[in-house]
């Protein structure tokens, strides 16, 4: 019993490590995707509106009570 379960199956250290690669492989791929689809500002591409009256706002095209007013009617 010296080869251990990977030697029973016949895979050794290098079937253990290409495992590992696929995994790790997967994982990424997941995780990009992830990344992705949430960094995404809308289906086509574009600001939301939301975030184009903050861009307005941070470069002082309007004011505060300006801003206030035009979330409360985007919400």
């Amino acid at each position: 019993m010296m080869g251990g379960f990977s030697q029973v199956f016949g895979f050794g250290w290098g079937g253990m490590v290409i495992g590992m690669l696929f995994w790790v492989g997967l994982l990424a791929v997941l995780v990009w995707v992830a990344f992705a689809l949430l960094n995404r500002t809308s289906a086509s591409g574009r600001e939301t509106p939301l975030e184009i009256l903050k861009r307005r706002y941070a470069s002082g095209e309007i004011n505060s009570a300006e801003f206030e007013q035009a979330r409360k009617a985007l919400q």
